[in-house]
Order: structure tokens, then sequence, then C-alpha cells
């Protein structure tokens, strides 16, 4: 099949109607073990913002695998790049923080595939001051960045030509550098609580509709006050989705244990947890004023998938997840 006939074929399986409150948030994406045939680079770890490098037969194609393995998201990423001292990885890195219009083509792209997105903004860490890479391995640009741009970004999405991709979109600052990454060293007060707190009550004041979301670092619940300020109304309302990360080196210990005890229902203690510790956790996922909340066990083996590990390492890790929060999301497959 050639590229133009793929791309006709694209077209003609676009959405019909738009996809609920439920089918965004609850995010379900390959992100870590799935390997994808791309024409350009050959099999890849797929783990997601390689979705803005690709060429447009291979991101069609992309899609097309990431649904037959029964993903319903794929990610998509405003600015990015994985390149670290001791690894690098295989798809370049791509900045399209200038090309709003070529983010909304792909994203049209992906979604005329019936696939839904993760997009994340570039906004880990703070800020420069001259707005260039806070992060110059990861090309992300932090707080200050997103805060000055969002509105140009969901003025962008929302008005699409083809359709209005805050529909089909939730919508993230980043990724581990936000909750904790959005804190001074040396701050008094510490005002990373207020940061998180004011980038989603300004997302939902440019456009009160749209899906958002946050992710969590190891054992650490946003924003640091416990479950008062997860329940409706509170300071955290404006949170459709909470994706959480864990230790990938080792699952079994109290950072993944005081989490899932927290956010998901229910919830199986597992065997090698000690009987007597934390017996019954305050459970947090209260709904918000739109309805139910989400928590998605995201980050697992992302770092040791990209760089090789086998399946069966992934598969073992979200097996152990799954036993414990049996109706929780967990982007990866369990077969």
């Amino acid at each position: 099949m050639t590229a133009d006939s793929l791309l006709i074929l694209s077209r003609s399986r676009s959405f019909i109607g738009e996809p609920t409150r439920e089918q965004v948030c609850n995010v379900y994406c390959g992100f870590q073990g799935i390997s994808i045939l791309t024409t350009e680079f050959g099999w890849i770890p797929a783990f997601g913002p390689e979705t803005s490098s690709l060429n447009d037969y291979d991101l069609i194609s992309y899609c097309k695998q990431m649904k037959t393995f029964g993903f319903t998201h794929v990610e998509f990423d405003i600015s990015w790049r994985y390149s670290e001292p001791d690894y690098q990885y295989p798809v370049p890195g791509r900045d399209l923080s200038n090309n709003l219009d070529e983010v909304c083509r792909r994203l049209q792209l992906i979604t005329d595939q019936g696939m839904l997105v993760k997009l994340a903004l570039a906004g880990d860490g703070l800020s420069r001051i001259d707005r260039t890479y806070n992060d110059p391995q990861g090309w992300t640009y932090g707080y200050e960045w997103l805060m000055e741009n969002l509105a140009r970004i969901i003025q962008a999405l929302k008005n699409n030509v083809g359709r209005n991709l805050m529909k089909f979109c939730i919508l993230v600052p980043g990724y581990d550098g936000v909750f904790y990454g959005w804190g001074r060293e040396g701050e008094v007060p510490d005002l990373q609580p207020q940061r998180v707190i004011d980038f989603f009550d300004y997302c939902r004041l440019l456009y009160s509709e749209g899906y958002y979301g946050l992710e969590h670092t190891e054992g650490n619940i946003p924003v640091g006050e416990g479950d008062e300020e997860w329940k409706t109304g509170a300071r955290l309302d404006n949170i459709d989705t909470l994706f959480g990360e864990f230790n990938p080196f080792d699952l079994h210990k109290d950072s993944t244990w005081q989490i899932l005890g927290r956010f998901c229902r229910p919830y199986i203690r597992p065997s090698d947890q000690p009987s007597d510790d934390d017996t019954n956790p305050a459970y947090y996922l209260h709904d918000c004023t739109r309805g139910k909340r989400f928590y998605i066990i995201y980050e697992i083996k992302t770092y040791r998938w990209v760089r090789g590990c086998p399946y069966s390492e992934v598969l073992e890790a979200a097996l152990y997840l799954h036993n414990m929060a049996p109706t929780t999301t967990i982007c990866a497959l369990l077969s």
C-alpha cells in the first residue's frame, strides 16, 4: 500500500461524533511494553512523544498498530527530545512549540484514525529568564513559559478547522517535572502547590469544557495536604485525571502501596505488604464538579523499556499492579 492510499484510507475511518468525557480522561496508552514497526526507524520501543517526529505514513501506521493492541490513546508532545548521557532514543526529538499549525495537522491525522490523545505541553520544571530550553536534553520550557503560552495553545486546538481538538485531547503540563518540579530551591514559603493550582485554574478559565491531567512523581500525592484537597469543589477540583509514576527498579515498596491504597478501589493488599502497614488508607479519588475523576497507573517501566528490557519484565510489573488494583487502567498490555 502506498503512502497516498494509506492517507485516503485514514480519512475514511475518522471519528463519528465526539468522544465522551470518560473516554478522553480514562487514558489507555502504550507507554511501555509496545514495539512499533516504522519504515524510517525500523522497530522502535514506543513510549509516545515520537508521534511528533514520525512521517505521515509511519504516524498513521503507528496509530493503527496501537489500535490493534487495544489502546485508546496515543501521546503527543509540543516539544520533546530523549537524549541523555547514557541513552539516545532512536527517533529524534522535535520542537513544535512555534508551529501549532503542524501540531493541529498531526493531531487531526491521529484522531482521524479513531485515537484519542494525551497531549504534553513541555512545562516540566521552572523556566529560564530568556525562555530558552530549561532542559537542553529534553527540550522542555517550564512553568512560566507554559503559563505565557497556554492561551495560544488552547486557542489553536479549539479553533482547528477540521474539528475542535480540545474535545479529543487530555492536556497535561508535562511529565514528572511538574509535581515535584515546579518548586524553587530555597523558596519560603514553597509556592509549588500554588503553581499547580494556578495552572489548572487557568486551564479551566481558558476552556471550561477541557480535559486536564497531572502526573505525580514516585510516592508523592499532589499537592501534599491529604484527601481534603481532592474533594469535590476543593482546590484541585480542576484536575480530571491523575497519572502515577512508580519506581522502575522496585515496585515492592511503600511508594507503590501507599499511592494505590489511596487512589484505587478496590485495593487488594499484596502478600509482600506488611500486615500492619497502613491498614485503612483514606480514599482520595473523589468526584470533581464535572463528574467522575480518574487515576491511571502510568509510568512503571518506561525508563527500562526504552533501554531494552524484555517485555516479560514489563508484564511482571503490570500484573503485580493489576492484582492490587484490578479495575484501574494500566498503560501496558497484560498479556
